[in-house]
């Protein structure tokens, strides 16, 4: 009796075997058939666009045409298309009917202007600048890696100078925070790891270098908004935050014979005080 059982598990092993190997044979062979085949990209459908059309996309699956779909390797097209700056994520997929390519990916959405490299004690590019797009966790998007009509559309207000290597590790939260203030903040300069620049709608702010008091910052000059009505802005040469719990106000004090700079303490609202 347990040999004849054995044997019975010997021939379900087997069967199974030739089986699976029968079923692997057809849909290979199946696979190869001329019916299996991509022929050209309108057999590739694209999800998940809106920057990139559809031709600037399928120009970077570097798929030749005719194609047996068993011969496509749906990984290798997604680390390809990965690579490429302005995609953050892509998923490819092979559908047997119709036979076809399904291509999903997930665009960086570009939210400031990068200039990387810019005339010493200048806002001004030189000409070696690298000049790109940064989306919100800080990956640069090279400029010319998107086409000319989508860079044409494409005019994020704020603008951050510096090396990206400098503010990469805190980007992310530091544009968080910016955006949840309530302040409109045009500029970022990030040029000097000891002092953080602001270039916002009050006027330029020093911060010193990026820590945990930035929100504490933020809220502060938040609460200085109304600077604007009592002092005129042209006036202004900076306000220093470095301290949030003494913020300053720096004003230029014209005198006969040169211009010099003031500080006005602010709690938060303005208190004048006499020239020094």
């Amino acid at each position: 009796m347990r040999r004849d059982r054995d044997f019975g598990q010997v021939l379900k092993a087997i069967w199974q075997t030739l089986s699976l190997s029968g079923l692997l044979a057809i849909t290979v062979w199946a696979m190869t058939r001329p019916n299996w085949v991509l022929r050209d990209n309108r057999q590739v459908a694209i999800e998940g666009n809106s920057l990139l059309s559809k031709p600037v996309i399928v120009s970077r699956l570097a798929l030749a045409y005719p194609q047996s779909l068993l011969q496509i390797s749906p990984m290798a097209i997604a680390q390809t298309l990965e690579s490429y700056p302005p995609i953050a994520d892509a998923k490819v997929a092979r559908r047997l009917f119709p036979p076809s390519l399904i291509v999903q990916v997930q665009e960086r959405t570009p939210v400031a202007v990068a200039i990387a490299r810019l005339i010493p004690n200048s806002s001004t590019p030189d000409s070696k600048a690298s000049v790109g797009f940064l989306d919100s966790q800080g990956a640069w998007i090279p400029f010319e890696s998107y086409p000319a009509q989508v860079r044409q559309r494409l005019k994020p207000q704020l603008k951050v100078l510096g090396s990206p290597e400098t503010y990469r590790p805190y980007w992310s939260s530091l544009y968080q925070k910016i955006g949840q203030s309530g302040i409109e903040v045009l500029e970022i300069d990030c040029q000097d790891p000891r002092n953080l620049v602001l270039k916002t709608e009050i006027g330029t702010v020093h911060l010193g270098p990026y820590s945990e008091r930035l929100t504490k910052q933020l809220h502060v000059l938040a609460q200085m908004s109304p600077i604007s009505t009592q002092i005129n802005s042209r006036q202004i040469a900076y306000i220093d935050l470095k301290n949030p719990a003494a913020p300053l106000v720096q004003m230029y004090q014209k005198e006969p014979e040169e211009s010099s700079v003031q500080s006005v303490p602010t709690n938060p609202k303005i208190i004048k005080s006499n020239p020094q």
